[in-house]
């Protein structure tokens, strides 16, 4: 038995009908958010510094200070965030599945009155003439989740799901001039991956209010409807990336190009629309009304499917995690511990929304080398799981072995800084990354036609969010390594090397210019 006999024979309409397909995906959405972040403080991402705007730790930076801060957070407000979402989708899970096994209770009533010609208790849904049974009680559970949501009694979190509505407010009605934070990438990107779910969404709605009785296919315009509610993220981070752009004063066309990534979904979005119109007009006899045969269609849609698949992975591995090494490392190329320091000479991946946490040069602009122990030590804030070991280095001497292998663990186009400890996993990432942004192939296989059944299109819907999820831990890992000072094949701070070319360190810093700011996600939470 092939995967599409697979879908074919699982009637998953009936087991989870499309309302509460909508409803469970948006608790796997919560479920996934709440542990990327578990996840990311366990490895050791500062995960308050990137995201949280809050009243900042200030005062000039200190490793130890900060590891140990970060270190001691096992019941940190960070630990109880993540809880917290935990229970929230834990809530919503639950409500949804008691919800879908009420309106089964009502169908499968309903089918047994209609076999013995009595009407039901359970108000009168199981008569003939009204065969869209039980289409209240999915209606209920939608209201339900919108209170548990929108309540603005001290219940449920009120404070973390209320920032949540204020961040989805500032995502989605901001405006061109409006400043873009790190957190709204994230945001915004993570909505990317729900497209599908916001064009169930419109489906959803539609059969719940406006076409009950199952007769009218298209009582909401849903080939206008749905192509526009599947664009609306995509549309959101284009917006954003023109934002930043006009925040730059119109001078980095990366930004231009991102926008234009975004983009290259459009064409796709209303392709595919045409394809089901097309479809659905050749099932009922009619003839096509567009001016694309189907042939056409499939041709141009997968020229502009594959075109915006391959352009968002070249800018996942290359932009948004930075793994791709502009240079090769030297061999000649002095090194600390492992990392090559020269300063890089590739373009800046990623706009750097904070200041970055690099260690500090002193007033003089050179660093110091302590001559009587012939070493210093370089420290990063949350980086003491990573590639790049904090171990004494003396600067007249050869590298050892550990560095050596580092570095050559990274020759092959991967930049020179990984947080995360063993390469396999980013190598792993990026051949991932790459078959969940083109499952789109299996369209080309004439037995393997997934989208066309319900279980498939959930699926898919699946793969996606899985995929995001990997991207949000690679993302982040990325964005605090940029602030921490590197990328690409070395330091991005000057302060890193001298304009004399000395090299060394010193996390005793004296210099106030250099002050490094810390989020505290205590007063966050306080707010």
């Amino acid at each position: 038995m092939d995967i599409g006999n697979i879908f074919e024979e699982w009637d998953f309409s009936g087991t989870v009908p499309l309302p509460y397909r909508v409803l469970l995906m948006g608790c796997i959405g919560v479920f996934a958010w709440a542990s990327n972040l578990h996840i990311l403080a366990h490895l050791r991402v500062d995960v308050s510094n990137l995201l949280f705007s809050s009243p900042p730790l200030s005062g000039p930076y200190n490793s130890s200070r900060h590891r140990d801060r970060f270190n001691a957070s096992k019941s940190s407000p960070l630990s109880a965030l993540y809880r917290s979402i935990y229970t929230l989708g834990a809530a919503f899970l639950a409500m949804t599945l008691i919800n879908m096994w009420m309106y089964k209770w009502v169908v499968a009533g309903s089918d047994n009155n209609n076999a013995s010609g009595t009407v039901d208790a359970r108000g009168g849904m199981g008569q003939k003439s009204n065969p869209r049974a039980g289409i209240f009680v999915p209606i209920l559970g939608y209201i339900t989740i919108l209170i548990m949501i929108f309540a603005p009694i001290n219940a449920l979190f009120k404070k973390e799901r209320f920032r949540f509505l204020r961040s989805m407010r500032h995502v989605m009605f901001s405006g061109f001039k409006s400043e873009v934070s790190f957190a709204d990438v994230i945001l915004a990107d993570i909505l990317t991956s729900f497209a599908r779910v916001f064009g169930d969404l419109a489906v959803a709605l539609c059969l719940m209010f406006l076409d009950r009785d199952g007769t009218n296919t298209d009582a909401c315009y849903g080939s206008i409807l749905v192509p526009i509610m599947t664009s609306i993220p995509y549309f959101i981070r284009l917006r954003q990336c023109l934002s930043e752009y006009i925040e730059s004063n119109y001078t980095t066309d990366r930004h231009l190009m991102n926008a234009l990534k975004y983009a290259s979904a459009f064409p796709v979005i209303i392709i595919s629309s045409l394809q089901k119109s097309a479809k659905a007009a050749s099932l009922k006899g009619q003839p096509s009304s567009g001016y694309f045969s189907d042939s056409s269609l499939f041709k141009l849609w997968l020229l502009f499917v594959a075109i915006n698949s391959f352009y968002s992975f070249y800018w996942d591995i290359y932009h948004d995690w930075s793994l791709i090494q502009v240079q090769p490392v030297s061999r000649n190329s002095p090194l600390i511990n492992g990392v090559p320091t020269s300063a890089s000479t590739g373009p800046s991946h990623s706009r750097l929304t904070s200041a970055p946490m690099s260690p500090s040069a002193n007033k003089s602009g050179s660093l110091n080398v302590n001559d009587s122990l012939g070493a210093t030590s370089l420290n990063s804030p949350s980086l003491g799981n990573g590639s790049v070991h904090n171990s004494p280095i003396n600067s007249s001497k050869k590298p050892t072995s550990s560095s050596q292998h580092h570095v050559q663990a990274r020759r092959f186009g991967m930049r020179s800084f990984l947080h995360y400890e063993d390469p396999v996993f980013y190598y792993m990432a990026v051949i991932l990354d790459f078959l969940l942004r083109t499952t789109w192939m299996l369209k080309l296989v004439s037995n393997i036609q997934i989208e066309e059944y319900e279980g498939g299109v959930f699926t898919m819907e699946c793969l996606e969010v899985l995929r995001r999820w990997i991207w949000v831990l690679f993302r982040m890992e990325s964005e605090m390594v940029k602030r921490s000072g590197y990328a690409d094949s070395g330091p991005l701070s000057a302060g890193l090397v001298s304009s004399g070319g000395g090299v060394g360190g010193d996390t005793d810093i004296q210099d106030s210019n250099n002050v490094i700011l810390m989020e505290d996600l205590e007063s966050w939470q306080q707010k």
